[in-house]
């Protein structure tokens, strides 16, 4: 199998012409079967961008078809995964990995919501020992065109108060963007801290999220 993302406001109009208007009826975050280009053809409504968009299952026979098929449309350019991960950050996606892994609890990541202390489940004592964080992922702006990078550190004035895990230059709002781990204590919307790497020195501001506001994912 193989794996396109067709992804942006246009991507239905774009997708319709090749499956018809039963992409329609396709809501937020599920999935169907659509007959693409002769071929029974798995398609989710889903794409880590905040735009509307979908994901494209086709048979490693059939991919290269579509590749070409879908290209022969004005609106559709190709993209890589760095104008993808811009557009995640700019919506504040956390990557697997890189923002959240193993060693962060949901607490940390700002997904209680995903969690019922009222159940019982897997790793439940652990999380429950975890309960009281002293870090948070945290977001920001920098006031300027300069964009931090993974692992740079958080300062307050001179103490050091976390690290980024995301960072690029946001095509949309023009300024340097990205998301990192931040102590608790030092976590409070509008506060000014500097991104450091070496002799590199950033300022940004906490902001809230997400940073880019005019998506069309649920459109």
């Amino acid at each position: 199998m193989g794996k396109i993302d067709l992804q942006g406001p246009l991507s239905r109009e774009a997708l319709k012409g090749l499956v018809g208007d039963k992409i329609d009826s396709l809501k937020y975050y599920t999935f169907g079967y659509f007959n693409l280009l002769g071929e029974k053809t798995l398609i989710s409504r889903t794409g880590y961008t905040g735009e509307l968009g979908y994901e494209i299952y086709v048979s490693n026979k059939n991919i290269k078809n579509v590749w070409n098929t879908l290209l022969k449309d004005d609106k559709i350019k190709p993209a890589g995964l760095g104008a993808r991960d811009t557009l995640r950050i700019e919506v504040c996606m956390p990557l697997y990995g890189q923002d959240i892994n193993s060693d962060v609890t949901p607490l940390e990541a700002g997904f209680e919501k995903f969690v019922d202390f009222n159940k019982d489940f897997i790793g439940k004592e652990s999380l429950l020992r975890k309960k009281d964080i002293t870090r948070k992922l945290s977001f920001f702006k920098t006031e300027s065109r300069r964009a931090p990078r993974h692992n740079y550190t958080i300062y307050s004035e001179n103490n050091q108060i976390g690290v980024v895990t995301s960072g690029s230059f946001s095509p949309s709002l023009l300024c340097g963007i990205g998301m990192g781990y931040i102590n608790v204590t030092n976590n409070k919307i509008g506060d000014s801290i500097i991104l450091k790497e070496g002799n590199i020195s950033i300022n940004a501001i906490i902001t809230d999220k997400p940073f880019y506001k005019n998506g069309s994912v649920k459109s």
